[in-house]
């Protein structure tokens, strides 16, 4: 085999490899991104109140038929999401706190190339 062109595929199969890894890194940032803002909602809902003990469990019901090939929405780990956001809401409003816009706060994430998993 030719050294050039062996050199071209490998340099090819690095770059798949490092664009798989910035792939990952993304999802994984949005899905910490929707159980942060999912525990904010199951935070603020006063529909824990309507279904009280039955909440998580009616919840996990609900989004597992709606959404059967998901996985992550059992009750245990609903509460869970809840308990993510309480925790970390307190870093993120100090983070906040600091700004006094939200666009010189996205613009420092952006030039910082951070989002909320690097932030927690």
């Amino acid at each position: 085999m030719d050294k050039l062109f062996n050199n071209w595929v490998v340099n090819l199969s690095e770059e798949y490899r490092r664009s798989q890894i910035k792939a990952s890194i993304r999802v994984n940032s949005e899905l910490i991104r929707f159980y942060f803002k999912l525990g904010k909602e199951i935070n603020e809902t006063s529909f824990k109140k309507q279904y009280g003990k039955s909440f998580f469990k009616t919840l996990s019901l609900e989004l597992t038929r709606r959404i059967p090939n998901a996985k992550g929405f059992s009750a245990k780990n609903l509460w869970y999401v809840e308990s993510f956001y309480t925790l970390y809401r307190k870093i993120f409003q100090q983070v906040v706190g600091k700004f006094k816009t939200q666009s010189k706060l996205s613009s420092y994430f952006n030039s910082k190339k951070k989002d909320l998993n690097v932030l927690i």
